[in-house]
């Protein structure tokens, strides 16, 4: 795992189009306090709104890799909601790992849009698996997560560890190092390189 942090802290400091000294060093913290502890990961405490297309949902399969998308009370319920369709294509891609990186999206919506949740959830059957924190387990369990919502998307290995920190939607670096981290551990890059 120590191999990833100069990688993921460094990538971190470029994927922002303008710099800004101050924001990337308290970025730069927050992401190694992120990392500095497996994050405690137990869907057991969380309510599932939406298995999606997760084929291993409640079964003894241990997926290698989780990628965790967390959304807590401070961001709108409805909009993010409204986004998921454009993570279609990752977990299409996502889906030729047969199983061994699954997708986890949890919500924690503070409680008056607990119910709006659920009813979107019932309405757009999102692709995902879909996780409710009605009581704030998840934050309460991991005191190194940051308040900054843009290091709420994380990759981890079967220990929990964080590999990569932040959405790879959103920025085309963070992306690649995403997938090429997914095929190091998974070890498809060495049959890639045997097949060209």
């Amino acid at each position: 795992m120590k191999v990833f942090i100069p990688v993921i802290i460094l990538s971190l400091l470029y994927a922002s189009c303008t710099h800004h000294p101050k924001k990337d060093q308290s970025m730069q913290e927050d992401v190694t306090r992120l990392m500095s502890a497996p994050v405690s990961f137990n869907t057991d405490s969380l309510e599932l709104l939406c298995t999606g297309l997760h084929n291993h949902m409640n079964d003894s399969f241990a997926p290698i890799l989780k990628l965790v998308v967390y959304h807590d009370s401070t961001v709108c319920t409805s909009c993010v909601f409204q986004k998921l369709h454009k993570w279609d294509d990752f977990i299409e891609k996502a889906k030729a790992h047969k199983g061994n990186l699954e997708l986890y999206f949890i919500f924690s919506p503070p409680s008056n849009e607990q119910h709006l949740l659920k009813v979107m959830v019932k309405n757009y059957k999102p692709k995902m698996p879909i996780y409710m924190d009605t009581a704030g387990v998840f934050r309460r369990t991991n005191p190194q997560l940051p308040s900054n919502p843009m290091l709420h998307t994380f990759l981890l290995d079967e220990n929990n560890e964080v590999l990569v920190v932040r959405n790879p939607l959103e920025n085309e670096k963070i992306d690649r190092m995403f997938w090429r981290t997914v095929k190091e551990k998974l070890g498809t890059g060495q049959k890639e390189k045997a097949n060209d």
